[in-house]
C-alpha cells in the first residue's frame, strides 16, 4: 500500500513539473510573480514610512483599511467585467494602468520627498484599483490555461512560484528603500506593471466560453446579480464564505506588525524583513506539496485545518518571548494560512462554472475583505491604548474557534442525508 501511495505521490510531481512546461502557464505564473514582486517594494515602503514617522499604531491600521476600499467597491464590479470581455485584454490593460499610477506616485515622491498619511493611503487606494481588476481575471482564467483537470497542481505551482518572487523581493527590498531610496522602490513596483502587462501579451489563451445571456445583457448589475444567486445555491460554499469573512477579522495583525516587533523584543526593520522572509518560505513550501495533500485531504477540510493551525501559530507569538521561537510561530501562521488561501482558491474554481467564475471571484473577494477596514481601525485603537500583544492574542483564539466551527459544518455535510429527509 505504501508503495502504490509512493508511485502516487511521483506521477503528482511528473504532473506539476509537465505543467511548467506548458509556455502559456509559464508566461502567466511569470506575470504574476513578477508582479507580486513589485508589490512587495510599494507596499512595504508605505507600511514602513508611515510607522516610522508616526509611531502611531491607529494610523498603521490606516494603511491596512485603504488596502482594501478599493476591492470592496469594485471587486464584484471587477468580477462581472472578467465574465462579459476577454480576460486577457483585461489583465493587459489593467496591468498598464497599474503602471501609470504607480510612475505618477513616484513622481510625487520624487518632488516632496515624503508622503505624508492623506497622500501615501490615497497611494494605496489608486495602486490596488488595478490589483482589484487583475485578481479576478487571472484568477478565473487559470483553468482555461491549464486545463480543468489540472487546477489543484496550476494553484499550487502559481502559489509557489508567486512565493519565490515575493521571497526575493522581501530579500532586496530593505537594500533597495535603505541605500536607493523610497523613490527607486516605487519605480520597480511600476516597472513590474509594465513587464507584466508585456508578457501576458504573449500568452495564447483559449477562447473562453461566454453564455448567451451575458453576451446579450449589458446590465453590470444584473451580471453581478446572478452571480450572488448562483453563490447563494450552493449551500457549503457560502457557509466557507461566511467563515471567511469572520476569519478576516483578523487581518489587522498585517499592519500592526511593525508594533507587534518593537513592543515585542525593540525590533525593527531588520526583524520585520526576516518575519516577512520566513513566512514566504513556509508559502512556497505549501504550494510544492498542496497536488500532493489534495490527494489524501479534501481541500474543504484543508481550508479550516490551515485557519486553526494559523490561529494557534498567532497564539504562540503572543504567549512565548523567545524571540527565535516567535519566528517559529510566525513560519507555521504563514504556512497554515498558505494552506488554507490555496485551498480555498481551488475548492472555488471546482465549484464553480466557468462562466460564473469571475463574478463568483470578485464577490467573494469583497465580502471576504469587507470585515477587514473596521476591525482594523478598532485593533488600532485599541492598539493605542493596550499592548499589541493582547491584540494579537485575541486573533489567535477567534481563528482558532472559527476554524473549528467551520470544520464540524463540514463535517456535516459529508453525512449521508437522514432517511425522513428522503421520504
Amino acid at each position: 500500500m505504501r508503495y502504490l501511495k509512493n508511485r502516487k505521490g511521483v506521477a503528482q510531481k511528473m504532473k506539476d513539473f509537465k505543467l511548467l512546461k506548458n509556455k502559456n502557464f509559464l508566461y502567466f505564473v511569470l506575470s504574476q510573480g513578477i508582479s507580486g514582486f513589485g508589490d512587495i517594494f510599494f507596499d512595504t515602503l508605505i507600511l514602513l514610512l508611515v510607522y516610522d514617522s508616526t509611531k502611531s499604531v491607529l494610523q498603521s491600521a490606516m494603511v491596512g483599511i485603504a488596502w482594501h476600499i478599493s476591492s470592496i467597491i469594485l471587486s464584484p464590479i471587477a468580477g462581472a467585467l472578467s465574465d462579459s470581455y476577454d480576460r486577457k485584454k483585461i489583465l493587459i490593460s489593467s496591468n498598464f494602468i497599474g503602471f501609470i499610477i504607480t510612475f505618477f506616485i513616484a513622481l510625487f515622491y520624487l518632488f516632496n520627498k515624503k508622503l505624508s498619511l492623506p497622500v501615501a493611503l490615497s497611494a494605496i487606494i489608486l495602486s490596488n484599483i488595478a490589483q482589484t481588476f487583475i485578481r479576478p481575471a487571472s484568477r478565473s482564467i487559470l483553468p482555461d490555461i491549464s486545463g480543468e483537470e489540472n487546477i489543484e497542481s496550476a494553484t499550487g505551482a502559481l502559489s509557489y512560484i508567486t512565493n519565490i518572487f515575493n521571497f526575493i523581493g522581501t530579500l532586496s527590498v530593505g537594500f533597495i528603500i535603505e541605500f536607493l531610496g523610497g523613490f527607486t522602490a516605487i519605480v520597480i513596483d511600476s516597472i513590474t506593471f509594465f513587464i507584466a502587462s508585456v508578457i501576458i501579451a504573449f500568452i495564447n489563451i483559449p477562447q473562453k466560453s461566454i453564455s448567451i445571456d451575458i453576451n446579450k445583457n449589458n446590465n453590470l448589475l444584473e451580471n453581478i446579480r446572478n452571480g450572488w444567486e448562483v453563490l447563494k445555491a450552493n449551500v457549503l460554499f457560502k457557509r466557507i464564505v461566511v467563515a471567511a469573512i469572520l476569519i478576516n477579522v483578523m487581518s489587522f495583525i498585517g499592519p500592526l506588525l511593525p508594533a507587534f516587533i518593537d513592543e515585542k523584543f525593540n525590533g525593527g526593520s531588520i526583524d520585520y524583513s526576516i518575519i516577512e522572509t520566513i513566512s514566504l518560505i513556509a508559502g512556497i513550501l505549501v504550494g510544492t506539496t498542496v497536488s500532493t495533500l489534495t490527494q489524501h485531504i479534501q481541500s474543504k477540510k484543508l481550508i479550516t485545518y490551515g485557519w486553526i493551525g494559523m490561529g494557534l501559530s498567532i497564539l504562540g507569538t503572543s504567549l512565548f518571548k523567545a524571540k527565535f521561537i516567535i519566528y517559529i510561530m510566525f513560519f507555521l501562521q504563514s504556512l497554515f494560512r498558505t494552506v488554507s488561501e490555496v485551498n480555498f482558491d481551488i475548492f472555488m474554481l471546482r465549484e464553480v462554472e466557468q462562466k460564473f467564475r469571475g463574478r463568483i471571484i470578485g464577490i467573494v473577494f469583497s465580502l471576504s475583505v469587507i470585515s477587514i477596514p473596521l476591525s482594523t481601525f478598532i485593533a488600532g485603537i485599541v492598539g493605542e491604548r493596550l499592548p499589541v500583544m493582547y491584540i494579537f492574542m485575541f486573533a489567535g483564539i477567534y481563528a482558532a474557534i472559527i476554524g473549528v466551527v467551520c470544520l464540524i459544518t463540514v463535517k456535516r455535510s459529508d453525512d449521508p442525508p437522514e432517511i425522513e429527509d428522503q421520504l
